[in-house]
């Protein structure tokens, strides 16, 4: 992946840990992660004089980041699956299941209004206030236009293709009173399957790109005081630039 190529060694700062060593500082061999002044992933260590410097790496190797195999062994839980949606691009998934859900619920209830002899070339006159509003709200396609906002935000939350989002509004549209019960029931019961499929897609691509560090969780709010500084393993301030 991108961000773990950008874990090759900034080389000044290479050079000046190395300087240090030699002076006779002893650097830990405990891999320590964090991110540089330009937000790339680096691998940092500290000595026991608790100084900080950025690790040398030999031309064209990169490093595997254990907190994203954490990550990919957390999503088989249920509370790491919780956890994984604790992102600002996790959210507006949740935001779009629930969404979904909720016109789900919707069309099952409009399937239970079509058996009253209100559908069909003739049913379609008769007055239905409930399924005609339940009808309009599927048709003005919310859940819909949430994909279309997310795909419009790129990564994985552009995930669906144009063509599908083509199709899912397609079957929107096909929701008629005009036609018999049984073509009216099927319709919703395809676009309702449909919006499923989507909406899987969708999050099995979040949860890939998840497992492999395209996301961190959303960091805390900042204490009225400012908090603390961050500090390294030894207890010393971090650099000015790291995480």
């Amino acid at each position: 992946m991108e961000y773990d190529r950008k874990l090759a060694a900034d080389r000044a700062s290479a050079s000046a840990a190395s300087a240090k060593a030699a002076a006779g500082a002893k650097f830990g061999v405990t891999p320590v992660y964090g991110r540089d002044a330009k937000d790339n992933r680096v691998l940092i260590q500290t000595s026991d004089t608790g100084e900080i410097n950025q690790a040398e790496l030999p031309e064209g190797v990169t490093l595997e980041d254990d907190r994203y195999k954490s990550s990919q062994r957390a999503l088989g839980t249920a509370e790491g699956k919780k956890a994984a949606y604790q992102t600002e691009a996790g959210m507006k998934v949740v935001a779009a299941e629930e969404e979904f859900a909720r016109v789900s619920l919707l069309i099952d209830s409009a399937i239970e209004k079509t058996g009253d002899g209100n559908t069909g070339f003739f049913g379609q006159f008769k007055p239905s206030p409930d399924l005609d509003a339940m009808l309009e709200t599927i048709e003005a396609g919310t859940a819909f236009n949430t994909l279309v906002d997310l795909k419009s935000q790129g990564g994985t939350l552009g995930a669906l293709s144009e063509m599908e989002l083509l199709l899912l509004k397609v079957k929107i549209a096909n929701v008629r009173r005009s036609q018999s019960q049984e073509q009216l029931d099927a319709n919703l019961e395809i676009l309702k399957l449909s919006m499923a499929n989507s909406l899987d897609r969708l999050k099995q691509s979040y949860e890939s790109d998840y497992a492999n560090g395209a996301y961190e969780q959303l960091s805390p709010a900042p204490t009225a005081s400012g908090g603390s500084p961050p500090v390294g393993p030894s207890g010393q301030p971090v650099p000015d630039g790291f995480e």
